[in-house]
C-alpha cells in the first residue's frame, strides 16, 4: 500500500474515534480490492470511458478502477453518498 493510500486509510477509517469500525472498514476494502483482482469485470461501467466501479459493502465507499495490460488501477476512491470533482 502506497503513502496516499495509507494517508486515505487514515482519513477514512478513524481508528482513534472507532477501532472496531475502522478494522471492519479496512476488512471490506481490502476484500473488495481481493475480489476486483480475481474478478476485474465484476464492477459496473462508470461514467469515464475505460473505468469502472465497485461499492464497498456496507461502507457507502466506491472504488473507480480501470483494467490495463496486466494490471488494475485504482482511479478514484470516494463517499458514494458525496458530489466528486474530477481534476
Amino acid at each position: 500500500m502506497d503513502e496516499q493510500t495509507k494517508a486515505a486509510f487514515t482519513s477514512a477509517a478513524d481508528t482513534d474515534e472507532d477501532p472496531f469500525t475502522a478494522q471492519r472498514f479496512v476488512e471490506r476494502f481490502e476484500r473488495s480490492l481481493a475480489i476486483i483482482l480475481s474478478q476485474p469485470g465484476i464492477g459496473t461501467p462508470a461514467t469515464r470511458r475505460g473505468e469502472r466501479r465497485y461499492p464497498i459493502p456496507k461502507t457507502g465507499h466506491v472504488i473507480n478502477y480501470r483494467v490495463t495490460r496486466g494490471a488494475v488501477r485504482i482511479q478514484l476512491w470516494y463517499r458514494g453518498r458525496q458530489q466528486t470533482v474530477r481534476r
